[in-house]
């Protein structure tokens, strides 16, 4: 049995101890009020619900920099006792999931000072009883992958999960000395702040972005010639006056073998999804057979690729020649139509589409409406310098998502390696 991990500062030695959670810590009352007994506005006692752990909060929750829901004043509190109230270093842990990931994620808090705060719905609250635990390390003993997977065989549920104060009790916990605790939750606290610092980046960047393009396609925001005159008034066009062709894809029978795995791209929803602005790659392939017996084509690369159903208005760019499925419609601009521009136009336009999606089971778009969105456009070189600017934007996005990425799998790394 490993008794130190893989990865250790050189100043410690020392075999790591055992013991249950339950040795520990002990837990304290939780309430189950939902959010509709909640208030972001004003009241005396804050609350942490469990969907804010899940979605939210940070693993080291300080409350100098974080607002919390208030319960409502006309909540009867009179039940509950004093040492059910958050303490400085005290973990809250969510007590269910949907997924495996998530269940038994923790958060601690610090800063409580006077604040007056209770853990909520499908929350523990677990305070260390032991004093072998030191504050600013306890959020991180729940993220190790050796007590992950013995929280997860010990998740019961179908569509939730969820675990039992009991069950986690018994969980063992290995840990080394205070002083060692310290240096741990010291370094990985560092790398927490880089990933907040990426985080609060990309969202700045992506708000910005967000406003730029609001104010250059209502054009509040214009851009100006080589001469610094003003371009021509943008003129009115319906989607269908912009494209050489337009129309969307088809799906060879998915019972045939002799349809697939072969070598023409064969784009889905989930491909668009999941690759964004650009793609370059396809899950399936299917044979020139299967193409001809449905209603695919193929799209020469760098064209667009707009859904029209689920994930509709989704808008992307083809790297490589594909075809697509039903869902999927395919736009070949007309040579005085910028492809990077028209992507932008039809991104903005997404605010727009629910006065134009069929109603049903699910919104869809049908050939005919896509084809008579209309839209306000510059002329080419006007459209030319928006997309370049744009491109801009989102190539600084790009680089700080991969930076971000790159930090996270850094952490991951780091929890694997320095606990047992």
């Amino acid at each position: 049995m490993v008794s130190v991990p893989e990865l250790r500062f050189k100043e410690f030695n020392e075999d790591w101890e055992e013991k249950k959670f339950s040795y520990l810590f002990e837990f304290h009352q939780t309430n189950s009020f939902p959010r509709s007994k909640l208030s972001d506005d004003k009241g005396k006692v804050c609350n942490i619900h469990y969907g804010d752990i899940h979605k939210k909060f940070p693993l080291l929750l300080d409350l100098d920099k974080w607002d919390l829901p208030f319960i409502n004043e006309n909540v009867d509190l009179s039940n509950i006792d004093e040492d059910s109230y958050l303490k400085e270093g005290d973990l809250l842990i969510a007590d269910a999931s949907e997924d495996y990931e998530d269940i038994g994620k923790a958060i601690e808090v610090k800063n409580i000072k006077d604040k007056r705060v209770l853990g909520g719905l499908h929350t523990f609250l677990a305070r260390d009883k032991s004093n072998l635990t030191k504050k600013g390390y306890r959020g991180y003993i729940l993220l190790n992958n050796n007590v992950k997977l013995q929280i997860k065989k010990i998740a019961t549920g179908i569509s939730v999960l969820g675990i039992s104060k009991t069950n986690l009790g018994q969980i063992k916990i290995k840990f080394p000395s205070i002083e060692e605790q310290e240096k741990i939750a010291n370094f990985l606290s560092k790398v927490d702040e880089k990933i907040a610092i990426l985080e609060d980046k990309l969202e700045l960047w992506n708000n910005y972005k967000k406003g730029i393009m609001q104010q250059l396609f209502s054009q509040q925001l214009r851009f100006k010639d080589e001469n610094r005159n003003s371009y021509p008034d943008w003129e009115e066009k319906k989607l269908g006056e912009v494209m050489a062709i337009g129309k969307a894809g088809g799906t060879p029978t998915s019972t045939e073998p002799s349809f697939y795995n072969g070598n023409i791209p064969f784009l889905s929803i989930s491909d668009m999804t999941s690759q964004g602005k650009y793609i370059s790659e396809t899950e399936k392939n299917i044979t020139e057979k299967g193409l001809n017996s449905s209603s695919a084509w193929i799209i020469s690369k760098n064209n667009l690729l707009y859904s029209i159903y689920a994930s509709v208005g989704f808008v992307a760019i083809n790297k490589v020649s594909m075809s697509t499925s039903q869902a999927i419609f395919g736009i070949i601009l007309k040579k005085e139509f910028n492809l990077e521009f028209i992507y932008y136009l039809l991104n903005d336009f997404r605010k727009f589409l629910p006065k134009y999606i069929e109603t049903g089971t699910q919104g869809n778009l049908n050939s005919k409406i896509v084809k008579n969105f209309i839209f306000m456009i510059p002329i080419n070189e006007e459209q030319e310098k928006i997309a370049n600017f744009l491109t801009s934007i989102d190539n600084k996005i790009d680089k700080i998502a991969i930076e971000l990425e790159k930090m996270k799998e850094f952490k991951k790394g780091l929890l694997q390696n320095m606990f047992c």
